[in-house]
This record gives C-alpha cells, sequence and structure tokens, in this order.
C-alpha cells in the first residue's frame, strides 16, 4: 500500500511549479492519452516478478517488480481522479466519486469473481477460504495465518491490496481542496509507513511482512 501512495505525489511533483489560478487543473495534467513510458516500466516490473518466480525465487526483484507496479498504479488512479473531478464540477464530488467506483467495478469484478467460481468449482481447498477472496481480504487472510494458504490464490493479495487502495483514495482526492492536498498525501504516507513498521515489528516473518 505504501507504493501505492507514492505515485499521488509523484504526480504532483510534475505538477508543483504550475500555478493554481487562470487555468482549470485538468489543463495542467501529463497527457491523459497513451504514454509508452508506463508500458516500459510495466515491462520491467512483469520481466522482474517473473524473473523471481521462474529462475530465482530468493531474489529480490519480484519484490521490486510488485512495488513498481503499485507505483504505476497510484500515479495512473490519482491522474484519472483529478482530471475527472476538475472535467465534471457539475457532478458534484460524490458524482465523480460513483462513476470512479462503477467503471472500477465493471472493469474488474467480472472476470474476478468468474475466476473465483472456476477455482471453487475445481479447486476443493480454496473454498473454505473464499470469502476473504470475495472480499478482496487476501492480504489480510494471509497476514493473519502467517502462510500463503490456500496456495492456488496466493496471488490475490496484490490485488487485495489495489482494491483496498480504491475504497478510501478517491475520497481522499476528490474532496480535499488542491491547496491542502500534497500536506494530506504526505501525512498519510507517514502513516502508512509508521504501520507498516509497526506490523514488521510486531508480526512474525510471514506473508505480513
Amino acid at each position: 500500500m505504501v507504493q501505492i501512495l507514492f505515485g499521488g505525489p509523484l504526480l504532483w511533483w510534475r505538477l508543483r511549479s504550475v500555478p493554481a489560478s487562470g487555468h482549470p487543473l485538468v489543463t495542467m495534467m501529463p497527457n491523459p492519452g497513451y504514454r509508452p513510458q508506463i508500458d516500459s516500466l510495466r515491462a520491467v516490473a512483469v520481466f522482474a516478478v517473473m524473473y523471481s518466480h521462474f529462475w530465482d525465487d530468493a531474489s529480490p526483484w519480484g519484490h521490486h517488480g510488485v512495488r513498481l507496479f503499485f507505483v504505476i498504479s497510484g500515479y495512473l488512479i490519482t491522474g484519472i481522479l483529478i482530471r475527472s473531478k476538475e472535467a465534471a464540477r457539475s457532478q458534484g464530488a460524490l458524482g465523480v466519486i460513483l462513476v470512479f467506483y462503477l467503471r472500477r467495478a465493471l472493469r474488474i469484478f467480472p472476470a474476478y469473481y468468474v475466476m473465483l467460481a472456476l477455482a471453487a468449482a475445481f479447486l476443493p481447498e480454496v473454498r473454505t477460504s473464499l470469502p476473504w477472496h470475495a472480499a478482496y481480504l487476501s492480504n489480510v487472510l494471509f497476514a493473519l495465518n502467517g502462510n500463503w494458504d490456500p496456495w492456488p490464490l496466493a496471488h490475490l493479495w496484490s490485488l487485495s491490496v489495489e482494491e483496498q487502495f480504491y475504497l478510501f483514495w478517491p475520497l481522499l482526492i476528490v474532496l480535499s481542496p488542491r491547496r491542502t492536498l500534497i500536506p494530506t498525501l504526505i501525512g498519510v504516507i507517514l502513516a502508512a509507513v509508521a504501520f507498516r513498521a509497526a506490523i514488521m515489528f510486531y508480526l512474525p516473518e510471514g506473508p505480513a511482512r
């Protein structure tokens, strides 16, 4: 989660020298169209994860790849929210947030729940933990258990982190005034780092770390 949070300030760092008055924020944003640089970073992250999984499971590159994915996600989602916020003032904050949630749900839910249904049908060992995965709490389950069981669904921890991020980040971005957004983001990042440190200190070795 900490890595996703860094994506927002990275976007705002690019905008730090642009005056707040005279132009809507949407005109200050990076080009919302296709960005090949992002795909290049994704390719690096994919290679890092695959290298760790298939060639050297002791390598730290898989962890670095996942963290890079999180940073990219935070960057892109923050941009989407800011552009939506400035381009749809007539909708109000609630309308922007609801549209964002609806689009995320239509993008992720169908394939995700079909996959869970197939897993439950053909993999009996995943059935007892299915409610956790259905609620996007896979990461919480693995942290509480201190292991990655059921292994066939172990990869869902990262998607759970993303979905949990989607729950609160739109509220923070859309409801925060522009002048207070950077201090708010910094505060959230510091709180996340402190929480991560507490988890690593108090919990034993395992998925939570």
